[in-house]
């Protein structure tokens, strides 16, 4: 078919027209990532940084470092690290490709700085981070090259303490970290690592800080700290061994000054200065390749109460924050009988629950006086809920101390009740019955909410105490119901044991306390507790198959309770040490290890 020119000149107008509309939309997209094939995994690297990194003589107020790619700031005030710290934190803006540092603190001569971003630069597309990334340089004519890694653990439980600050000072008194700010600081990371680099080549006071106030300075009762009992010697970074190699950014990434920037500075750093032996700090040096740090919270040598509550009209809760050996109260209002309480302390002596025999108001005022160190007041109201409620629970409860139902053969029957008992029982007696037998069972009662019942217990037996109403009455007059309990004991077959035999260094004039505690494997129940001073076997019978933790407490005061530290007087907290061993019992085993102590 033949086309005329006026339509093919008509063709050639549109299919130009359309070329052009073509590369004006182009232009004016969005810019998106490529999409199919494999995700982005590479993290972002340094081309090149103005001035460079690991500079000598350094004297700029900005720096500009310039990646392979676009890439944006993740939590950089949270993240960056500055040490020494600064006055004034640097200002930290991301333009592009580049990350751009502005200094707005004067600089310290012959210092070497470090900015760590750990992984707060990333890609832009993916996220990917820049793990570990640092920027150094001096104000003088070397780098410092020296380290001090280590490791910081939660001293109760052993655990890796994650983002907090570890601080160098140059000054050794023991007021130096509620005073100044650290000379350097890093933090801990996920597993408690941590590593301090480019320091000077002489000693150094360590310290660790859960900075709540984000001030570097130790100056409030509720940061948790670490110390340690030495001062601290650096080692040159190529001979030292860490707990973790850092994942740190790759030096060939970027060009090294010339010149010999990381040659150790030739000072004597060996040699003590006056603040130590002014302070009267040992002396001492520790090995940083093998630190650990134990983070504590200061024990409060003021007596305090920490708790107080009302609960109900029938009792009150009062909490200190360490053990009593004497407590005395005397109630101004209302006006009671002398006995107007029954106390019931915890094991560890520092709660006691106060069940009131003798009040019927809506407030209560009495003074108390603790281990002739605190007296003070207290003042209680109680409001009901309604006009309706009634303030004692109605019945008297009564609880088996059982683990799913299962007696252990050796043990008594433990009954628990939700208040205390009264002196009027109705019997001396109960019914038993068992699969093969009908008999009654005598009980007594152990402190002022127990009861226990000792019997020979079958093996494989099925059983069921009955206790009639009304045997049981609480101070309040309040009687119990009628009340069932089925339960059954298990072969010793089914259970398991284990047996540590442990070694302690000797020490006969001034034996050394030990508790030893016996907890499920998450640590969340302890199931058995051992005190000894001497090389002893422990042995724990009649353990339901299954996983456990073991621990020993080296209670250095003898008192039979874990003690945190005191850092004004250089105590450390008492030290835990953990059965290293997985213990796995099974049924019908019996399992045994040797244990050499060392605190």
């Amino acid at each position: 078919m033949k086309i005329s020119r006026e339509a093919q000149r008509m063709m050639g107008f549109f299919i130009w027209a359309g070329f052009i509309i073509v590369l004006i939309v182009g232009s004016c997209a969005k810019p998106v990532a490529p999409t199919g094939g494999a995700k982005d995994t590479t993290p972002p690297f340094v081309e090149e940084a103005a001035p460079p990194n690991y500079s000598t003589n350094f004297d700029r107020k900005k720096i500009e470092i310039e990646f392979n790619e676009f890439i944006q700031l993740e939590g950089v005030d949270q993240k960056l690290i500055v040490s020494p710290p600064m006055k004034e934190d640097p200002n930290i803006d991301n333009r592009g490709k580049s990350v751009i540092i502005e200094l707005r603190d004067t600089l310290k001569e012959n210092t070497t700085y470090k900015l760590y971003f750990g992984d707060a630069i990333v890609d832009l597309h993916e996220s990917n981070p820049l793990k570990n990334f640092q920027y150094v340089f001096s104000t003088g004519n070397v780098v410092d090259s020296m380290k001090v890694s280590g490791k910081l653990v939660h001293a109760k439980n052993k655990k890796p303490a994650s983002d907090v600050f570890v601080m160098l000072y140059a000054e050794k008194r023991d007021s130096v970290p509620m005073k100044k700010r650290p000379l350097y600081l890093t933090k801990t990371d996920e597993q408690g690592i941590f590593e301090l680099t480019n320091l000077k080549d002489t000693t150094y006071k360590i310290f660790a800080l859960n900075d709540v106030n984000a001030n570097y300075k130790y100056d409030l009762p509720n940061e948790k700290i670490a110390f340690s009992d030495s001062i601290i010697q650096p080692r040159e970074v190529a001979k030292t061994k860490s707990f973790k190699a850092a994942d740190t950014a790759k030096q060939d990434s970027l060009k090294m000054p010339s010149g010999d920037s990381l040659k150790s500075p030739a000072e004597d750093s060996l040699k003590p200065t006056d603040d130590i032996a002014a302070s009267g700090d040992t002396l001492d040096k520790v090995s940083n390749d093998t630190l650990t740090l134990s983070l504590f919270r200061d024990r409060d040598t003021t007596l305090k109460i920490t708790n107080s509550t009302l609960k109900k009209d029938e009792k009150v809760l009062l909490g200190f924050n360490k053990p009593l050996d004497s407590l005395k109260l005397n109630a101004l209002k209302p006006e009671m009988k002398p006995e107007w309480y029954i106390p019931e302390w915890n094991r560890s002596k520092d709660s006691v629950l106060l069940w009131l025999t003798d009040f019927n108001s809506d407030s209560l005022v009495f003074t108390f006086d603790m281990d002739s160190v605190l007296t003070d007041t207290l003042t209680f109201t109680y409001f009901k809920e309604s006009e309706k409620e009634d303030s004692k629970e109605p019945g008297l409860k009564i609880n088996p101390l059982l683990q799913n139902n299962v007696q252990i053969p050796i043990h008594p029957l433990r009954l628990e009740f939700s208040r205390p008992l009264s002196d009027t029982i109705g019997t001396d007696s109960l019914n038993l019955f068992s699969t093969e037998d009908t008999t009654m069972v005598s009980f007594e009662q152990e402190g002022i909410r127990e009861v226990i019942i000792n019997n020979s217990w079958d093996e494989e037996m099925n059983y069921r105490l009955y206790i009639p109403d009304s045997t049981f009455t609480d101070i309040y007059g309040v009687a119990n119901d009628s009340t069932i309990i089925d339960f059954s004991t298990k072969p010793p077959s089914e259970f398991g044991t284990l047996i540590i035999n442990t070694t302690v260094p000797d020490d006969t004039l001034n034996p050394t306390n030990y508790i030893a505690k016996l907890m499920s494997s998450d640590e969340k129940k302890t199931l058995e507790t051992m005190n000894f001073n001497r090389d002893t076997t422990l042995k724990f019978k009649f353990l339901e198959p299954g996983k456990y933790k073991l621990k020993v407490i080296v209670d250095d005061n003898r008192n039979k309770v874990w003690d945190s530290g005191l850092y004004i007087k250089h105590d450390q907290p008492e030290a835990i040490i953990y059965f290293e061993k997985a213990i796995e019992i099974m049924a019908n085993w019996e399992v045994e290890y040797d244990w050499k102590i060392k605190p």
